[in-house]
């Protein structure tokens, strides 16, 4: 691996019931602290992906570990009321549920009518635009960001 090459390992947090996933999901109530709920499930995930890297090749990996899925970064976008992404259970299903209430014509740009599905690639130029209100009401976005910028010295 070159000395200025960094990997970036995605993965989400939906799927840690599966076979060898094996990672914990803390208690979610209606009290939950979602800044603690965040920060257990990412080192929990990251502890146990660092575990199969080579430890030479460690401080070259960056984690962008989506709590439940990386739909979950981009509500901030659709939300104002949201505090913290990591209380959606089904991220997916909000976004889609918070584009589909936006008038029509701004709301034709963000889905991809030949395939029915939302389309990121607009949806993330106007992420590009929000990053810093995305990384406050989303723990872990903003760990993945910190990471980077730790790693890349920004």
């Amino acid at each position: 691996m070159a000395d200025d090459a960094l990997l970036v390992v995605q993965i989400d947090t939906a799927e840690r019931g599966e076979a060898g996933y094996d990672i914990n999901e803390p208690l979610r109530t209606k009290d939950t602290d979602w800044k603690e709920y965040c920060d257990y499930l990412y080192k929990a995930v990251e502890y146990k992906i660092s575990n199969i890297i080579p430890e030479t090749y460690r401080d070259k990996v960056a984690y962008a570990i989506a709590i439940e899925e990386t739909d979950a970064w981009l509500i901030p976008l659709f939300d104002n009321s949201c505090k913290e992404t990591a209380q959606y259970a089904n991220p997916k299903e909000r976004l889609h549920y918070l584009i589909g209430r936006i008038d029509g014509k701004k709301r034709v740009k963000y889905i991809n009518t030949d395939k029915k599905n939302l389309d990121y690639d607009n949806i993330s130029k106007d992420m590009r635009k929000g990053l810093k209100t995305c990384r406050q009401k989303s723990r872990s976005l903003d760990l993945f960001c910190l990471d980077l910028e730790n790693k890349c010295n920004i």
